[in-house]
């Protein structure tokens, strides 16, 4: 009789850790932008390909439970700081396509710590994000949004930082969507021990039951 509530109660254990549980709640959301007017706002070599004017798009999930009031100021809510982070897809947790060819990023590919939604008193006002990627010319370049502007700028290899900049932008208010789930954690293969225990539980409940029956 032991045996058979303690698998019992195996039983009950794997049921329940098999129903996901995530610690907020979130919501996708979507944002547009442009590339600013005026030829020094997209240089060569990335014009032709960003034009002036030219549109930019992007999404991001926004968690509700940490979103800021009002009165609160300037705030960077950090993606890092998500509970369930690791439950979300990078490409669904942060993306931005700047409308050309490998000039889309994502929250993999910021640098360590450097993505975050930015709210002003509890409203959006765009991200914290920072990224360098080689481009089709072989040279190194840093893309930097900064609330609601952003910029693609020349790493010099001798000065190791940022120099001269090719292409400017800005980002859009949000607009929210569905509510989201984070992909549910993948469930560890119960040993065979384990299954042996929540066979004989189930048995020895089948057992209580026909004596309660007589």
């Amino acid at each position: 009789m032991k045996m058979y509530f303690a698998a019992l109660s195996l039983a009950v254990t794997v049921i329940v850790s098999a129903v996901p549980s995530f610690a907020d709640t979130y919501h996708l959301a979507t944002f547009t932008g442009a590339i600013y007017g005026g030829g020094a706002n997209a240089q060569s070599p990335f014009s032709p390909s960003i034009t002036q004017g030219g549109a930019i798009s992007g999404n991001f999930v926004i968690d509700t439970t940490q979103t800021p009031g009002a009165g609160s100021g300037y705030v960077n809510n950090f993606f890092s700081n998500f509970p369930d982070i690791a439950n979300i897809p990078a490409a669904t947790a942060f993306e931005i396509d700047l409308g050309a060819s490998n000039l889309t990023f994502n929250l993999a590919d910021a640098l360590s710590g450097a993505a975050a939604i930015q709210f002003n008193n509890g409203n959006f006002n765009g991200f914290f994000y920072d990224t360098n990627f080689t481009y089709t010319d072989g040279r190194l370049y840093d893309f930097m949004i900064q609330g609601e502007t952003w910029n693609i700028s020349y790493i010099d290899p001798a000065l190791g930082y940022p120099t001269q900049q090719y292409v400017s932008g800005y980002i859009n208010g949000m607009t929210l969507g569905d509510s989201y789930i984070p992909v549910e954690p993948s469930a560890p293969v119960p040993e065979p021990s384990t299954i042996f225990l929540l066979g004989v539980g189930l048995a020895g409940l089948g057992l209580v039951r026909r004596r309660a029956k007589k």
